[in-house]
């Protein structure tokens, strides 16, 4: 049973081996980065489906104004996907930089820090 769990959390990445961590901060930090991932690879998928939508209108109007609306919401989606994971990046680094001994430096803000 202990193997079971040891793999699973090695799986999850949450051993202590390779600079991984189980630190509540990191684990928080990789759920967010990966749940907005998710969410930007589903915004992509979304306007490629609006893209196809286009294409195989042929001529329909109705459909081609249902394309570039779900292009336009889309892109929109995107947007706010990538603002909120800026800003996750800045508020999550803030704390992780905070909990240092020295505390925050000039140049605290790692947006690559927080890339998988």
């Amino acid at each position: 049973m202990v193997e079971s769990s040891t793999a699973t959390s090695d799986a999850a990445g949450l051993s202590k081996e390779g600079g991984q961590t189980d630190d509540i901060r990191v684990v928080v930090a990789r759920i967010i980065n990966n749940f907005l991932a998710l969410l930007g690879i589903l915004a992509i998928g979304l306007i490629i489906y609006a893209g196809f939508l286009w294409m195989t209108a042929g001529g329909n109007e109705e459909q081609i104004s249902k394309a570039k609306k779900m292009i336009l919401n889309a892109t929109i989606g995107l947007f706010i996907i990538l603002a909120s994971f800026s800003i996750s990046a800045f508020v999550i680094n803030s704390i992780q930089q905070s909990s240092i001994a020295g505390g925050p430096t000039e140049s605290s803000f790692c947006f690559s820090c927080m890339l998988w």
